[in-house]
């Protein structure tokens, strides 16, 4: 384990290369260490076989599963990550023959988490994202028809 100021860099062997992860520390220099919502049933806002994006109305803030990891997100964070994800070039990581082409790390902004993806769990990611994204906005969408006194009826 290095430390490297505000972080730990914890490097690990994969297929013959150094992946990096990374843990922000608090003020005592330890370990950080995620924050969970305790006492609250999260909800569902988007589940794929890869991953899930639940809401926590109590801190108002998204967890988003993936890869055995959960990692929590405020809604405009969780948007700049999808942003972020999306601009990945993923046919340019297929036809460069380098090693470093093999993976993307990506840090998200106020997260203790570093992603370091293949191209694989990239299109994994960006499904579960645009799919999470969709289900907000669609939400957002019914509740704005429903303040309005806008209402389907069935006939």
């Amino acid at each position: 384990m290095i430390n490297s100021g505000f972080f730990y860099v914890l490097p690990y062997v994969y297929l013959d290369s150094f992946l990096i992860i990374c843990y922000i520390c608090d003020s005592s220099n330890r370990l950080g260490t995620q924050m969970f919502c305790k006492n609250v049933k999260l909800e569902d806002v988007f589940e794929s076989e890869y991953g899930a994006v639940r809401q926590c109305n109590n801190k108002n803030c998204y967890w988003l599963y993936f890869n055995g990891t959960q990692t929590k997100f405020t809604v405009r964070d969780l948007f700049l990550f999808k942003n972020r994800v999306d601009q990945i070039n993923i046919e340019k990581m297929l036809t460069d023959s380098s090693v470093s082409c093999d993976f993307e790390i990506i840090m998200p902004f106020r997260t203790e988490r570093c992603f370091v993806l293949s191209v694989c769990d990239i299109v994994r990611l960006k499904e579960l994202l645009k799919g999470a994204k969709f289900m907000i906005e669609l939400n957002s969408e019914i509740k704005s028809c429903l303040n309005r006194g806008l209402y389907i009826v069935n006939n």
